[in-house]
């Protein structure tokens, strides 16, 4: 998408809005300095306490009676100061969606819908048999910033989201991350059974699924390794051109890509470290190239459906309804395929 156009916007509709919540932003830091402030002068009066009725009252040689007064009162205090700065942080952020990243979307496409709050759900990742190649397992599932709509022909849904596998380290419980970023459910422009799961390359799978495809671009291996069920479903899925769109997109996109085809549909996760679409706190939000940042991210899946020709509709295919409540079933099978890999690509 043109920069120019989406910099009239930033100029007409959004930086006015943007002036409005710097200064929101700049309230919200004050408070929370004199919040932080008043924590600490409380936090250092009760330890004042403490010790004056220490010296006065404890009884030497035994336990102190006035440590658990002492935790329970920090306890308290910083859950007081947790709670107001989650709540005034919180409605910031739901204000900025709202008025901000759901026009950015809009502006991608109008038949796009954001639900800053909602998310891809664990059955949906789950169904892109991702995890069973990978070492862990997952143990907490989260996310937020989902869309969904058309685009062009294509039904696409996304979201932001992050997985985690609990680790035990004694007594010691740790979540470790086991993907985050973003995720993306595709209606796939061909119908097929079975399924084919393309990785980076650098990824030792766990476990195999499926037989080692070998495929007749070179290039594409040395960035992707694919695993599939059915050899001739993995080759007419994978035509020439589109591993070569893959890897153009794979090389500029500059992040670990995974994909996977299954039920008709194509499932790409995009690893990307760090929370995309939240607005920045201490640091301010006047900013055309960070609000162009949302836009790039955001428009990913118009990118992904623009550079893998997701849009040619070859046959028929599952309903658009069907698709966005995750039913649906495949319509060519092996036997059709062997007798169409030689056809259209």
């Amino acid at each position: 998408m043109a920069i120019p156009e989406f910099q009239v916007l930033y100029e007409t509709h959004l930086k006015p809005k943007l002036i409005t919540f710097e200064a929101k932003r700049k309230k919200i830091v004050r408070d929370i300095i004199f919040l932080f402030i008043g924590y600490i002068i409380l936090i250092i009066a009760l330890f004042v306490v403490f010790v004056l009725l220490t010296e006065q009252a404890a009884p030497r040689g035994e336990d102190n009676p006035f440590v658990s007064i002492l935790v329970i009162g920090i306890f308290l205090i910083t859950s007081g100061f947790t709670y107001l700065y989650n709540r005034w942080v919180s409605s910031y952020k739901k204000s900025f969606k709202k008025e901000i990243v759901s026009r950015i979307v809009t502006f991608i496409d109008d038949d796009l819908i954001y639900y800053p709050e909602k998310q891809i759900t664990w059955h949906e990742f789950q169904s892109s048999l991702f995890i069973q190649y990978w070492w862990y397992s997952i143990d907490r599932w989260s996310g937020e910033d989902y869309v969904q709509g058309i685009l062009g022909k294509t039904a696409v849904k996304f979201s932001e989201v992050h997985a985690e596998d609990k680790k035990n380290y004694g007594e010691d419980k740790r979540y470790i991350t086991v993907f985050k970023g973003l995720f993306f459910i595709f209606d796939f422009n061909k119908a097929f059974e079975g399924f084919t799961v393309v990785l980076p390359e650098r990824i030792w799978p766990y476990g195999i699924y499926g037989d080692l495809v070998k495929l007749e671009d070179a290039e594409f291996e040395k960035e992707f390794v694919v695993y599939s069920d059915n050899q001739i479903t993995a080759r007419y899925i994978l035509s020439p051109s589109l591993m070569r769109r893959l890897l153009k997109f794979h090389r500029e996109l500059g992040k670990k890509v995974y994909l996977s085809f299954v039920n008709s549909k194509l499932h790409i996760g995009i690893s990307i470290d760090k929370n995309l679409f939240e607005p920045r706190i201490f640091r301010t939000i006047l900013n055309f190239q960070l609000i162009h940042e949302y836009l790039e991210y955001m428009q990913l899946g118009k990118d992904i459906v623009e550079e893998l020709n997701l849009n040619r509709r070859i046959w028929s295919k599952i309903g658009v309804k069907d698709f966005f409540q995750g039913t649906g079933t495949p319509i060519l099978t092996s036997d059709h395929l062997k007798n169409m890999i030689r056809g259209s690509r």
